[in-house]
């Protein structure tokens, strides 16, 4: 009979998951022009629920589902027309992008590379504890203009994720060092300066799993 359990490492990432890094892509396969900037601010809501086969062997058993609030505030700005850089926070983390656009018509097609990195930590040299995560993200962009002021997108992507925790008790520290690869992605509308958008992204180690959600409304201008 199979025992029912969490792995600390999946637990200790479902934290991480939320008021962390966010996952949510916010924005589309367009480019800000050369020298322009492009500011979004979306609000929504982030989910994480760990799943895990039961005692009797059944599968998807939820451990672990938590929701929380998400506020997202991303600036790019155009170094050419077809290539930009980005900035982002949510209060929590930090990151940096860019994309590049390949493909610019009714159908729009761009490659991207983002990075984002969170860390806590508290108490002493003698005692305390720290923590760290760090998500590497490669999206894919592909818009359909049905008209100027009117799209539909769709960003796959990989993220990389790194997560590492220290914990000094009386001076001696113990490490936990872990990656992970989470596939999903985003799909979005946008009607002019307004867009609401859904992201899931999944992650599978052995008999757990673990699923973040993230949904948003926006405006960018």
């Amino acid at each position: 009979m199979r025992k029912y359990r969490l792995s600390g490492s999946m637990l200790l990432l479902a934290t991480f998951a939320l008021g962390c890094t966010s996952l949510s892509t916010l924005q589309d396969a367009t480019t800000a022009k050369n020298g322009e900037f492009k500011y979004t601010v979306a609000v929504g809501q982030m989910s994480a629920e760990v799943t895990s086969d039961g005692s009797s062997g059944a599968k998807g058993t939820v451990g672990t589902k938590v929701s929380v609030p998400s506020t997202d505030v991303l600036v790019r700005y155009g170094i050419t027309d077809n290539w930009e850089v980005n900035g982002r926070t949510n209060g929590t983390a930090f990151g940096a992008g860019t994309k590049y656009k390949l493909i610019d018509h009714s159908f729009k097609l761009s490659l991207g590379l983002n990075a984002q990195m969170v860390s806590f930590s508290s108490g002493d040299e003698q005692n305390g504890s720290s923590s760290s995560l760090t998500d590497i993200e490669i999206p894919v962009f592909l818009n359909y203009h049905f008209s100027d002021e009117f799209l539909i997108y769709l960003v796959p992507k990989y993220v990389a994720r790194m997560t590492a925790a220290d914990v000094t008790t009386n001076s001696i520290k113990t490490s936990e060092n872990n990656s992970y690869g989470l596939m999903g992605g985003s799909v979005g509308l946008r009607w002019k300066f307004v867009f609401v958008e859904y992201t899931a992204m999944n992650l599978k180690v052995e008999d757990e799993s673990m699923t973040i959600s993230q949904g948003a409304l926006g405006f960018t201008w």
